[in-house]
């Protein structure tokens, strides 16, 4: 926003390229959503600035070209992420975006708005959807927003706070579902509540400019017209407040509240902040000690504000160590994935004394979280198996890209279509699982809980920490992640794949001249070696082929047989494939993104030019 504001006004080359910059380095950061909510804010203001344009601004309309070009040359700047994360979408889930029950889920809840926006001090929040302004910064924002016309950006940011507010409520709102509807990638983010982190950034604003007030001398006239307005405002907030509970009392709704002790301290620090601004107007406090003090109190609320904050709160490190479960799976494995649908219905061994023992080092409710992620631990949930260099087919490793094809692969594996693609397994599976078809994913161990009906048939229990704990079983129909098939079936349809023999069958797009026709029991291959970007296999086979790799199949992704190229064919619905001649093979399956190397030389480019440009201006500042 500082480099849109300095782009306006001529001459705006560099700020143009410093905001070029800044916008690359936000879309870098690795978050979509708040890069998103964050150049919805720099757009805004843009277009404030062409309404209001201030005197030094020669052109109305240029500020609304800012955007754009901000845009074009962060995007030549950060083309090597670009280009992937946009081939990335291409393949990702076919959600459509957030829909108004999601939204409506994952917003601030009405009846909570105190509770999300101001802290608590010794709980923590509820949710993500949590804003941390505090009673003191809330009070100084109000100065600030009562000087509407008196200070230039008040308006704007104003503005942004509540139209920010208004989104953060989701679908209780009919303007968000007015521009989930019509603006672009607006429903693409699941959590509503997230743009509370513009309601938090317009807020510290406002509170800035009301804190510069009380640091200015001020004429006599000029105090009488922000007292006045204060109050003015302090009536009219009053007024609004007792309109919203009746309206409350009318629909039956409640405001949850925090208990006493901090209602008390909001009100002790909400007293002092406005005492303080009435006696500095009023000069029965010098401007100086009023900064200061005012100041301080709100340091010390937000530094009281964060001590419950999860960051704050160091989890014992045996929360972390390998439980029982997971040392039983590491002893049993064998090179092959497995898969969790266990779901918290278990206690831990010795769960009371446990949490007793955390509650001497954390407050109840992270002793309660940490019971949580131990059960996590337990269960198996994606990632947790990471340490131990154990796979799951059902998270962001071991092969498994969880993308649009996967998702489609996974229902057919569970026998429902209309499944949630961001749900992990454990929050979707019930009952009987198919042993051979998650044996297709190389699936040889399954973690379920006590409470869970038995998997069925080809899953054999080979282990139990405790009677009431988590289960292991091994799947006695798994198939090796690298195999041989000779026989095809041609169907786009994944649900065709639970009527096939998976371990003799493979579905394909397209018939494949060489193995129409051709039947045979399976053969194994050999993996020999394997990175993050390269599997080596050595295969066999008396006649033509098709090589199975359980791995997803994806762009980039290459295959030589013996040195020489081979086409990679999409089989069961997300796998890779290799049309295998017969004899000894060494087949490897090689990963290059071609988009990456594109951005990486367009990037280069871009920042070269950047250097260049800025170059010059950054000599002549050196001289003077």
């Amino acid at each position: 926003m500082l480099f849109a504001r300095r782009a306006s006004v001529p001459p705006s080359g560099a700020w143009l390229l410093l905001g070029g910059i800044a916008t690359a380095f936000s879309f870098t950061a690795g978050h979509p959503q708040a890069f998103y909510y964050a150049f919805v804010a720099v757009a805004l203001f843009c277009v404030f600035l062409a309404a209001v344009p201030p005197a030094e601004q020669s052109s109305r309309w240029w500020p609304l070209l800012v955007p754009p070009i901000f845009l074009l040359i962060g995007g030549v700047l950060s083309a090597a992420q670009l280009l992937p994360t946009v081939e990335a979408l291409a393949h990702a889930y076919p959600s459509g975006g957030a829909t108004a029950q999601e939204a409506a889920a994952t917003a601030v809840d009405r009846n909570e708005v105190l509770l999300s926006l101001l802290p608590r001090y010794w709980v923590p929040p509820g949710s993500e959807a949590a804003g941390y302004i505090g009673v003191g910064g809330a009070l100084l924002a109000f100065f600030g927003a009562v000087q509407i016309a008196r200070q230039r950006w008040t308006p704007f940011f104003l503005f942004l706070a509540l139209f920010a507010f208004m989104l953060s409520l989701g679908a209780y709102t009919p303007f968000f579902a007015l521009l989930q509807n019509a603006v672009p990638d607006f429903p693409s983010f699941r959590i509503a509540g997230h743009w509370l982190s513009l309601v938090n950034f317009s807020l510290a604003a406002l509170a800035a400019l009301g804190a510069d007030r009380l640091r200015d001398e001020l004429r006599p006239e000029e105090r009488r017209g922000l007292s006045l307005a204060l109050l003015s405002g302090t009536v009219i907030a009053l007024f609004l407040l007792l309109a919203l509970i009746g309206r409350m009392y009318l629909v039956g709704s409640q405001q949850s509240l925090p208990e006493p002790r901090v209602i008390v301290f909001w009100t002790i620090i909400a007293v002092l902040i406005y005492a303080t601004i009435l006696l500095t107007l009023h000069h029965g406090m010098p401007n100086v000690l009023a900064y200061l003090l005012v100041g301080g109190i709100v340091v010390v609320e937000l530094f009281l504000a964060s001590r419950p904050l999860e960051f704050n709160q160091a989890m014992p490190s045996e929360i972390y160590a390998p439980s029982t479960a997971e040392r039983q799976l590491a002893q049993h494995w064998g090179g092959a994935r497995y898969v969790s649908i266990a779901a918290e219905r278990f206690p831990l061994e010795n769960e009371a004394a446990r949490a007793r023992s955390l509650m001497d080092s954390l407050p109840e409710s992270w002793a309660q979280r940490a019971i949580e992620y131990a059960k996590y631990s337990e269960e198996f949930r994606p990632n947790l198996n990471l340490p131990l260099g154990l796979a799951s087919a059902d998270g962001y490793d071991g092969g498994m890209l969880p993308g649009r094809r996967y998702a489609e692969l996974r229902a057919a594996l569970l026998g429902d279509t209309a499944l949630a693609p961001h749900v992990g397994v454990a929050g979707l599976a019930s009952g009987e699982l198919d042993a051979a078809l998650w044996g297709l994913l190389n699936v040889r161990y399954l973690v379920a809980d006590h409470q869970q009906p038995e998997p069925g048939t080809g899953w054999e229990l080979i282990g139990q920490a405790r009677p009431d704990g988590p289960l292991l079983f091994e799947n006695t129909a798994v198939l090796p992640r690298a195999f041989i098939v000779y026989e095809t079936v041609v169907d786009a349809a994944p649900r065709r794949l639970r009527a096939l023999d998976v371990a003799r069958q493979a579905l394909v797009e397209r018939p494949i001249p060489e193995l129409v026709g051709s039947t045979g029991a399976p053969t194994a291959a050999a993996i020999v070696a394997e990175s993050a970007l390269r599997v080596e296999i050595q295969a066999s086979t008396p006649r033509p082929g098709l090589l199975v790799l359980s791995d997803t199949f994806y762009p980039g992704w290459t295959a030589t047989i013996d040195g020489d190229p081979a086409e990679v064919y999409r089989v069961n619905t997300a796998l890779r494939g290799v049309l295998l001649p017969s004899g000894e093979h060494t087949v490897v399956f090689q990963y290059t993104s071609r988009w990456f190397q594109i951005g990486a030389v367009v990037s280069l480019a871009g920042w070269l030019s950047v250097l260049l440009l800025l170059a010059p201006r950054i000599t002549r500042r050196r001289g003077r």
